[in-house]
C-alpha cells in the first residue's frame, strides 16, 4: 500500500522509531502510519539544538550541521510523526518564527527564558542571542487553550530571568491548559501540558529544577484536578535524584515515565543525545575532535512523563529519523563515532533524538 500523500516527500528518509509498534504488529515503523483508530494522543519531545550561526553568517561550531542546513529535516521529522502535542527545547526566536510559519495546523506557546526586550510587541521575536525557549505546539483542530504561562526554575519562579543556585543560565518551564475536543480528560475535563529543559550543570541543579516544577504542579492540583503531561530534556539519567523526584509526581498522583512503561528493561540503544555529535563537536562548542563522547552510552536524558491516574500509555519509542541520502556527503556522518554505526551515517535533525509516546485517557 503506498504511503499517505503527506509522507511522499519523506520516502527517501529513514523513519524508524525505536521501540514503537506498527499497526500490523511489526516494530520500528513511522508513528504516522499507525491505523487512525488505534492512535490516541500522540506526544513528541524534541531538543531542536540551538542555532550556532554567527552574526557574520558563518556556521559557527556546528559547521555544516548548523540550523539553516538541517531545519528542513527537523520539519520533515515533525511532520512525519504528526504529533498532537509537541514540546521543543533550545529554540531561539528566529527558529521559532520559522517553525511556526510552516506548521499552520498548530497553535503555539513561546516565551523566552530572558525578559522581553523593552518595547517588544511580540513574544515570538522577543530577543535574539541566548533567549532560548521551551516552545509548545498543540493541534488546533483538537485542542483549545484555556490559559498558558511560564515559570523560571528558581526560588522566585515568577521573576523573569531568575535562575536557580549554581545555574549557568536561566531555565524555564512553559505550560498550557487545554481542553480536548476528541475526548474528556479525567478530573475537571482539562489537561496541563508542560515543557522544560533542566539545567546541564551538577546533579543538584537538575534536582532543584525538578522540585520547582513539582511545586508548581502541586499548587495547580490544589485548585483543580487535571492530568499532566510533562516533556523535556531533563539533562539527567533515570538513575538520578531529579528523575526519581519527577516520578514521584504531585501528592498522590505519580508521573509515569512513558518510555519505561512500554520498555521496562533498559536497552543499549536508549541514548537520546546523539553519541556522535559531540565527538565531532567538543562539549560547549570547542573544536571537532573525532573522539568518543563522554556521556554514558545507552542512557536517556529526554523524557515524556504523564499522570498515572490520567493516562494509559499505549506506545512509546525513540525517534531515529535521519536523511540517509546525506551519508556520503559532508553531512553529519554522526554514526561514525558510536563504535558501530548503529545510529546510521546520514544527516540528523539535531544532536538529540526525539522521543514519542501515544497516550489514551485512563
Amino acid at each position: 500500500m503506498p504511503p499517505p500523500p503527506r509522507l511522499v516527500l519523506f520516502v527517501s528518509l529513514a523513519t524508524s522509531v525505536k521501540g514503537m509498534s506498527r499497526a500490523d504488529g511489526g516494530a520500528d515503523a513511522p508513528l504516522a502510519l499507525m491505523a487512525p483508530e488505534k492512535v490516541g494522543m500522540r506526544v513528541m519531545s524534541f531538543n531542536a539544538r540551538l542555532d550556532t550561526t554567527q552574526p557574520d553568517g558563518t556556521d559557527g561550531a556546528d559547521g555544516s550541521d548548523a540550523w539553516p542546513h538541517r531545519r528542513e529535516l527537523l520539519l520533515a521529522d515533525i511532520t512525519a510523526r504528526n504529533p498532537d502535542l509537541l514540546g521543543l527545547q533550545e529554540v531561539l526566536p528566529h527558529m521559532a518564527a520559522w517553525l511556526c510559519e510552516r506548521l499552520p495546523g498548530y497553535a503555539f506557546v513561546n516565551r523566552g527564558r530572558l525578559p522581553l526586550a523593552a518595547g517588544s510587541s511580540t513574544e515570538l521575536m522577543s530577543l535574539a542571542g541566548s533567549n532560548e525557549s521551551t516552545l509548545i505546539f498543540f493541534r488546533k483542530s483538537r485542542f483549545s487553550s484555556l490559559g498558558s504561562g511560564q515559570i523560571w526554575l528558581s526560588d522566585t519562579p515568577g521573576v523573569p530571568g531568575s535562575r536557580g543556585p549554581d545555574f549557568r543560565h536561566p531555565r524555564i518551564a512553559t505550560w498550557v491548559r487545554l481542553r480536548d475536543s476528541f475526548g474528556t480528560a479525567p478530573g475537571d475535563g482539562t489537561l496541563l501540558f508542560m515543557n522544560t529543559q533542566l539545567d546541564d550543570g551538577a546533579d543538584s541543579t537538575q534536582l532543584f529544577g525538578a522540585r520547582v516544577i513539582l511545586k508548581f504542579l502541586e499548587e495547580e492540583r490544589a485548585s483543580r484536578v487535571q492530568p499532566v503531561i510533562l516533556t523535556g530534556d531533563m539533562n539527567c539519567h533515570d538513575d538520578s535524584a531529579a528523575y526519581a523526584a519527577l516520578r514521584s509526581g504531585t501528592g498522590t498522583d505519580p508521573l509515569v515515565d512513558t518510555h519505561r512503561e512500554v520498555h521496562p528493561e533498559p536497552d543499549e540503544m536508549e541514548e537520546t543525545s546523539h553519541p556522535g555529535w559531540f565527538s565531532k563537536l567538543a562539549q560547549h562548542g570547542g573544536p571537532r575532535t573525532g573522539e568518543r563522547p563522554t556521556s554514558p552510552f545507552g542512557q536517556r536524558i529526554d523524557y515524556i512523563f504523564a499522570s498515572a491516574s490520567g493516562f494509559k500509555v499505549v506506545d512509546a519509542g525513540i525517534d531515529r529519523f535521519e536523511d540517509k541520502t546525506a551519508a556520503t556527503s559532508e553531512g553529519s556522518g554522526l554514526g561514525e563515532a558510536d563504535g558501530g554505526g548503529r545510529f546510521g551515517r546520514g544527516r540528523f535533525p539535531s544532536d538529540h533524538f526525539a522521543v514519542l509516546s501515544t497516550l489514551e485517557y485512563a
